[in-house]
């Protein structure tokens, strides 16, 4: 029977031990910290990993024996604190937008996979992500700079994210990831005119990331 994780290997296991390898590359971007979406309840029986590089990762003790046909992306929550929000000067619906905005990102990078379903069942892996931090790109000027702001004069934007993926619509908790990203202050800017747009950067990354897990093998591993 053909599952959701042969792309990458010729067993369940392998494609396990691929996720978590590609996860212990990554680099930490900011200080660990606990979920804010769950509950010391609903981790209580996942397995903490302490050398993923994320912020938090836990999977469940036996994640190789889960068997998935396709994936469901459920609706990027906005769960960023109001106080955070107002403290910005902003409105909740700004980060309802951005929200949006990183669900459409990661449908679009899922959708190579082939895999994604809009009518998930028990056989779906269901991807539940989170916008819980996001701040302003900003520009410190202090008057025309024909040559655009200095890199010192930037404040790069702060975004993380949090992740579950469950075992079918209603099925338990097989991973929960807490992420997050900020661009160097020297690196390229896309869109200076777009406030969150390091925010929009961090949802591509992420939306290719997580993709990539479940993208078809090359040629030369099907060979």
């Amino acid at each position: 029977m053909n599952t959701l994780f042969s792309h990458h290997s010729t067993g369940r296991a392998g494609f396990w031990a691929r996720l978590c390898g590609a996860l212990a590359l990554l680099i930490l971007p900011f200080n660990a910290a606990a979920m804010d979406t769950l509950d010391r309840a609903e981790l209580s029986g996942l397995e903490r990993v302490d050398d993923s590089r994320y912020m938090e990762f836990y999977q469940h003790p036996d994640m190789g024996g889960f068997e998935f046909k396709s994936i469901y992306i459920e609706s990027a929550q906005n769960d960023m604190p109001l106080r955070l929000i107002y403290e910005q000067r902003l409105r909740p619906e700004y980060f309802d937008n951005l929200a949006a905005d990183f669900h459409a990102r990661l449908l679009t990078a899922f959708g190579a996979t082939g895999l994604l379903t809009d009518e998930p069942d028990e056989g779906s892996l269901v991807i539940s992500p989170s916008l819980v931090y996001a701040t302003e790109y900003d520009e410190r000027t202090t008057g025309t700079h024909l040559g655009g702001v200095r890199s010192q004069d930037r404040i790069r934007g702060h975004t993380i994210m949090e992740m579950t993926w469950r075992a079918g619509p209603d099925g338990i908790i097989v991973a929960a990831i807490r992420d997050g990203r900020t661009p160097h202050i020297y690196a390229p800017v896309t869109d200076r005119e777009d406030r969150f747009t390091d925010a929009r950067d961090s949802f591509d990354y992420w939306a290719l990331e997580f993709s990539s897990f479940f993208s078809p093998a090359s040629a030369v591993e099907m060979n």
